[in-house]
């Protein structure tokens, strides 16, 4: 059960997640727009900014607080060392967990990921993020590797689709029918996995349905005696330890 849902977890994730390369509309080469950032990285620089600023001035006028500092730089460190004591992982940690787990089901795109970090850092943590998510959700429910491969198929084809997506944009009349066919049996594969995780939501739905209905079975049987129990303690009467 645990497994099944944190397969249709992993999936939904997957999907609704991939719309963030759509907005990165200079993948192939800057990534992001003609001048490698988007609207959201415009938005973070002009927090930065003004935090920037306001720090200024707090300085300026003496207005910071030495004891404040020191109590929040004290609390950061007890928070990592409670992370570390839980078994917390860090971003190089899950880098390498979700590249392990990428490589061992698809080790061909497992090298096209390494190549792009070299290539594209930024575009490779974006996509090594989205990846994470269902990645570590099927493993923390105890997903089967039947469940990683088709998490790991599925996060390969949005990559490609999204880059084929680019492409097709700046190409040729007669390199556009390629993409399109390309594109369709991606999309296909896509469709199917989807379904699939689709399939297992209402399967496990049902399961629910069904032990809900027979619990009210049995529930509905024994009406006097649930009847006489709530009625005891309520006024007092029944046995207690």
């Amino acid at each position: 059960m645990k497994k099944n849902t944190a397969y249709v977890m992993g999936l939904i994730l997957m999907f609704s997640t991939a719309g963030v390369y759509l907005n990165a509309q200079g993948m192939g080469g800057g990534y992001g727009g003609e001048h490698g950032f988007n609207s959201d990285d415009g938005m973070r620089m002009h927090q930065r900014e003004g935090n920037r600023e306001g720090m200024e001035m707090r300085h300026k006028d003496g207005y910071r607080d030495k004891r404040s500092s020191r109590k929040n730089i004290k609390n950061k460190k007890i928070k990592r060392i409670k992370s570390k004591k839980m078994g917390g992982y860090g971003n190089q940690d899950i880098e390498k967990d979700v590249l392990s787990t990428i490589k061992k089901h698809d080790s061909s795109f497992a090298k096209k990921l390494e190549k792009l970090k070299e290539d594209n850092a930024r575009k490779y943590k974006l996509i090594l993020r989205q990846a994470s998510k269902p990645l570590m959700m099927c493993k923390r429910h105890g997903g089967d590797a039947t469940m990683e491969k088709d998490m790991v198929e599925g996060i390969k084809l949005e990559y490609e689709t999204r880059e084929l997506s680019f492409k097709y944009k700046k190409a040729s009349s007669s390199e556009k029918k390629v993409i399109e066919k390309s594109l369709k049996t991606k999309v296909s594969r896509l469709f199917d996995l989807r379904a699939k995780g689709q399939e297992i939501r209402i399967k496990n739905m049902n399961k629910e349905i069904g032990e809900l209905q027979s619990k009210l079975k049995d529930r509905k049987a024994h009406k006097a005696e649930i009847v006489k129990t709530r009625v005891d303690k309520l006024t007092g009467q029944g046995y207690t330890w």
